[in-house]
């Protein structure tokens, strides 16, 4: 089936990320006809904030791979 919409994201590190971008994007699709996107924001100075960021979005992956199948 084709996508009936192109997504174009702009995700990068940003001046303060170190090493890596702590922030987080989500898209998937849930069924022929819903798509599912969310942005989960790491916060630059707090500890462990991009695996916060991180589960939120993988968990959200899941329930989105669980509700495609139902």
């Amino acid at each position: 089936m084709q996508p009936f919409m192109k997504i174009h994201t702009a995700l990068q590190k940003g001046e303060y990320h170190l090493n890596h971008c702590e922030d987080y994007i989500f898209t998937g699709s849930i069924g022929a006809d819903i798509v599912l996107c969310a942005v989960m924001d790491g916060c630059t100075m707090g500890i462990d904030s991009y695996f916060a960021a991180t589960l939120t979005g993988k968990l959200l992956g899941k329930l989105a791979k669980v509700m495609g199948y139902m």
